[in-house]
């Protein structure tokens, strides 16, 4: 079964966009429906208190669990400063060893986010950037 990383963008950070939620998740099911063993990877900003925090990743989790998402969800502080090799210092979800072997194993890290740290996108064999903002690298 092929494994599949998608890397949205702000979806955790941004819940009251249910569009912009399904932007992503569409991509997900799809490719769980043609057998792919799909894992969700997104930066997450952290908030001023951890109650802020807790109150903005608990119904992300829930919610992301029903739909096939519980354990397969690589969270990573965005705003944190890089540890080695420029990596994330740690990821939410999963221990740093289960999200590299992860990344390692990944057929394609299919890439919406734009901005994705460079040593973080050069652990997968093969990335595809997919355009979905028409206009914004084009200009």
């Amino acid at each position: 079964m092929p494994t599949v990383v998608i890397s949205p963008f702000n979806v955790l950070n941004f819940p009251e966009g249910g569009g912009h939620f399904w932007v992503y998740m569409q991509y997900a099911q799809g490719l769980r429906a043609l057998g792919c063993d799909v894992y969700w990877l997104e930066a997450f900003r952290g908030r001023d208190s951890k109650a802020e925090e807790d109150a903005l990743l608990a119904p992300f989790l829930a919610r992301m669990a029903r739909f096939g998402f519980g354990g397969k969800l690589i969270l990573y502080a965005g705003s944190e400063p890089c540890g080695p090799a420029g990596l994330p210092k740690q990821y939410l979800g999963c221990r740093r060893a289960e999200a590299e072997a992860i990344f390692e194993r990944a057929d394609l890290l299919l890439n919406f986010h734009y901005a994705i740290a460079p040593p973080l996108l050069a652990r997968f064999k093969r990335a595809a950037l997919v355009d979905i903002d028409p206009g914004l690298l084009q200009f």
